[in-house]
């Protein structure tokens, strides 16, 4: 299959599954950039749609580069941009990110409750598992 048809086919399933943004995008462009990147499959593919998505300020895509994150402001940063792709669901106030005993501490209010997420210091890597503790918390509510 051509890239042409593989970039065609991975946005139509996209926005089949209700993304948005995607009908905005420059197929032609798009398509250029994935030969450039050596993207030659769907999975690919799908990542620097997405990736393009989210760099565009999408309401509804957020993507990052998880190693190149500014250390000091990494978390703060990460939940702004949650808030912003989940509709409204997750609207945390008062975040403030401060080194304690060797983690990063990450406090921040949620819908009149307070939460501390202990990260573990990874460089200049977030650590994931905050995504995972942000689910719950929505879960849960």
């Amino acid at each position: 299959m051509d890239l042409r048809k593989i970039v065609d086919n991975q946005r139509a399933k996209m926005i089949a599954a209700g993304l948005k943004g995607l009908e905005k995008m420059d197929v032609d462009a798009l398509t250029f950039e994935a030969g450039m990147l050596g993207c030659n499959d769907a999975a690919h593919v799908s990542i620097l749609m997405l990736t393009r998505l989210g760099e565009s300020e999408n309401p509804y895509v957020y993507a990052f580069d998880a190693a190149n994150m500014p250390q000091d402001s990494m978390y703060i940063e990460f939940l702004k941009s949650a808030e912003r792709v989940s509709g409204g669901e997750f609207c945390p106030r008062d975040v403030k990110q401060r080194m304690v005993a060797g983690k990063e501490r990450v406090n921040f209010v949620w819908r009149g409750k307070s939460y501390t997420y202990q990260a573990n210091i990874q460089a200049n890597w977030l650590d994931d598992g905050i995504i995972d503790y942000i689910n719950e918390k929505i879960r849960r509510a």
